[in-house]
């Protein structure tokens, strides 16, 4: 999935409404009951962040609007190590609404848009929101396989056998030359750092279109719903 994707990958604004349950989001397979039609997921770059009572982070979406993240969580944001929470870092939160809700949080007026989440942590993921962005390209254009063919990521050659990276099977080579190439002269070692993460190369592998039940993190451990609530 192409996290550039913007019926996947919403900006705040263009969240679904808690309240309002839109059909370009949702699917019924019974008179009252609804499903998303496909996975949706929210990302924002961290800007900064605090602990009063709970966690609270500046987060940026997509389009450069600022929205205060509150953890309502059992731990009020203690569940993740303080090393993952880091300005500049991007935060995923899966389906993600908006909704209307009354705060008393110390500097802001009584009712604000910001967002908050309820159950277990969301995920976070060490580069910015850009990063993320060109990472998700880079896979797009050297992972999707057309007319049963691929290119490699080292010369840009289109062919229908190539092998692909054995760290993060996502970058396919014609031989060990390109590989060398490609890992050296392209980036390839950070990003496939990266993508050895397995959430984040599950996020990527996911065909966000095909909704066939929640997922949620640890995506390769459990299918945890992990909701977070976007307030408006």
């Amino acid at each position: 999935v192409d996290f550039r994707n913007r019926a996947i990958f919403p900006g705040f604004n263009d969240l679904p409404d808690e309240n309002n349950v839109s059909l370009n989001f949702y699917a019924s397979n019974h008179e009252f009951t609804y499903q998303p039609r496909q996975h949706l997921l929210f990302l924002a770059e961290i800007v900064d962040f605090r602990t009063l009572v709970r966690l609270q982070m500046d987060i940026k979406d997509i389009d450069g609007r600022m929205i205060p993240l509150f953890f309502y969580t059992d731990g009020r944001g203690s569940e993740l190590a303080p090393a993952q929470v880091w300005k500049g870092y991007t935060a995923a939160i899966l389906y993600a609404q908006r909704h209307t809700f009354m705060t008393s949080e110390r500097g802001n007026p009584p009712q604000t848009q910001f967002m908050f989440l309820t159950t277990c942590p969301h995920q976070i993921f060490p580069l910015s929101l850009n990063s993320l962005l060109a990472l998700s390209g880079r896979v797009q254009q050297f992972s999707t396989e057309m007319n049963g063919t691929r290119p490699c990521h080292g010369c840009g050659k289109r062919a229908a056998s190539l092998m692909k990276c054995t760290r993060c099977s996502l970058f396919w080579y014609c031989n060990g030359a390109c590989q060398s190439a490609g890992w050296s002269e392209k980036c390839h070692k950070a990003d496939c750092k990266l993508l050895k993460d397995s959430d984040l190369n599950g996020l990527i592998s996911l065909k966000g279109d095909n909704f066939e039940g929640h997922v949620g993190f640890p995506l390769n451990t459990a299918r945890r719903i992990c909701h977070g609530e976007a307030v408006g």
